[in-house]
């Protein structure tokens, strides 16, 4: 064949010497030769091999020669991030030329200054690649940020405000809402973690990189909490109340004030002072440690004060209804209420067949009230004044002093439980008669007599108790300035005088020569 390939170098030329009869070989056949000479990994010049094949079939006569491929040796390069912390090598593979070595990779990383980072396995790959390639070679080892200063509640308020209680027995409680979260004084409310620092990372050529350190951020303004004295990251209740979780603190609000109790509050029990713009609706209860302020009516209600009870209107009530002060009550009216002040009771009007007691007075007639007792029974540890007692139509009505309502009460427990244990006493006492007569071996009989001395003692201990809560000698008064009607009873210590017809105004007390209830001229 006229076609011969000779290497000079590195480049491989293609030589046309053509003789006679000798026909122009096709383009695939000078390639087959051109492998056949075992050049195929040399580069090959395609665009020299056309022209050489074109000038050929324009010139098969002449001789004719013209590089077609060339030896090339692999080339290298590395392409570093503005940050630097990845490093690309690019590869073009070597054809018949220089294929890359091991060293020549380190020497370019080294070149680069890249000492950090490398991918071993990288180099390996790219140590028998065959075609062209770009793969990351180095990579750096990033920072990790640190964490900002945490707030974790360890309250919650109620995710669904308003939604009646579920109860374990699948029944739904109306009167528990859930509409608020209350916490006593001392109540853990927030952990703060404090911040981290994180950690710094190093890049490829082995320089540090910093990282964002947390941000040691406080507790935020809180009313109501304080920070635990043993615990620098610990929020705690300062005050009782009603809870306002944020994002970095906790409020806690000692005051709650409502419109109205009613069905859309369900009962309430809050330990500070609470506000009532409206009414309290009959059925509902409401037990607060602080006051109890009420713009409306109480109807018929269940309701505890562990200060002042203040009702702006009248309270209205059942025989169901129950109204409890650990301070002072003040209303304008009293209706069919059954009612306890530790302290004193003062109504501005009327107080109307209602069941009232006082450890200390009842005043009911203030400023311009009518200030009259009318049916029930009115009691008070000191003094009861009223402008007007009973009413026209002889409702019986009962006006007692001297008699401490919470002594009272301590007396009656302390009595049935004085005759519990009398009444256990006689039983085993009469057990124990019973098994000396039949004579009963011993163990029983130790036992009986052994229970015996422990309910002697418990009833003595007990007796002594009754003693001492007997009610000092007290000399109070009852002030009626204005008018008393028959069907009235007056007591006063252990002393009871009713009035059979009407009375003017009078000062009510014991004449202790006498041993009588005297009826004296007014005396506030």
């Amino acid at each position: 064949m006229p076609l011969t390939f000779e290497r000079l170098g590195k480049t491989v030329v293609a030589r046309w010497e053509p003789q006679r009869g000798e026909n122009v070989p096709r383009g695939s056949a000078l390639r087959d030769e051109l492998e056949a000479c075992d050049f195929l990994d040399y580069y090959f010049l395609e665009e020299a091999w056309q022209g050489f094949f074109e000038l050929i079939c324009s010139y098969p006569d002449r001789p004719l020669s013209q590089a077609i491929a060339e030896a090339r040796d692999c080339v290298l390069s590395l392409e570093i991030s503005k940050d630097k912390m990845n490093a690309w090598l690019s590869l073009i593979p070597a054809y018949g030329g220089r294929k890359p070595l091991l060293d020549d990779l380190i020497f370019l990383l080294r070149e680069q200054k890249v000492s950090f980072g490398v991918l071993p396995e990288v180099l390996e790959q790219l140590l028998k690649a065959t075609e062209p390639m770009r793969v990351l070679i180095a990579q750096g080892e990033l920072p990790e940020d640190g964490e900002d200063a945490r707030f974790e509640a360890l309250v919650a308020e109620p995710l669904q405000p308003g939604s009646p209680f579920l109860r374990e027995d699948q029944r739904v409680d109306f009167h528990n809402l859930q509409i608020m979260t209350t916490v006593e004084v001392g109540r853990p409310l927030m952990r703060r973690s404090p911040p981290l620092p994180g950690k710094p990372g190093l890049n490829i050529l082995k320089r540090q990189v910093s990282q964002r350190k947390g941000l040691d951020l406080p507790f935020g303004p809180c009313r109501g909490a304080e920070i635990a004295p043993h615990d620098p990251n610990l929020l705690q209740a300062s005050i009782a109340g009603r809870i306002r979780v944020r994002s970095n603190t906790i409020h806690v609000e000692p005051v709650f004030e409502v419109s109205e109790i009613g069905p859309g509050t369900g009962d309430i029990r809050f330990p500070g002072t609470v506000l009532v713009n409206g009414n309290i609706l009959q059925g509902y209860a409401l037990e607060a440690q602080g006051d109890i302020w009420v713009d409306g009516t109480v109807e018929a209600a269940w309701i505890k004060a562990g200060g002042n009870l203040v009702a702006r209107q009248g309270l209205v009530g059942n025989r169901h209804s129950r109204i409890v002060t650990s301070e002072m009550l003040e209303c304008r009216f009293v209706e069919h209420c059954q009612i306890l002040a530790f302290k004193s009771i003062r109504v501005s009007d009327m107080v109307i067949h209602s069941h009232l007691r006082s450890c200390q007075e009842v005043v009911v007639g203030l400023l311009a009230g009518k200030g009259q007792i009318a049916g029930g029974t009115v009691t008070a540890g000191q003094r009861i004044q009223a402008r007007i007692a009973g009413s026209a139509s002889n409702t019986r009505t009962v006006l007692e002093v001297g008699v401490d309502p919470i002594l009272q009460m301590q007396q009656n427990r302390l009595k049935k439980r004085l005759e519990y244990y009398r009444q256990k006493l006689e039983k085993v006492g009469e057990a124990l008669i019973y098994a000396r007569v039949r004579k009963t071996g011993g163990d029983l009989l130790a036992t009986l007599e052994a229970l015996r001395e422990q309910l002697l003692l418990k009833v003595y201990e007990l007796g002594e108790q009754e003693a001492q809560l007997k009610p000092p000698d007290f000399k109070g008064k009852i002030v009626i300035t204005d008018h008393i009607y028959a069907g009235v009873t007056i007591r006063i210590g252990g002393y009871a005088r009713t009035f059979e017809k009407d009375f003017s105004g009078a000062t009510l007390y014991v004449d202790s020569q006498k041993q009588e209830i005297a009826i004296g001229s007014v005396r506030l």
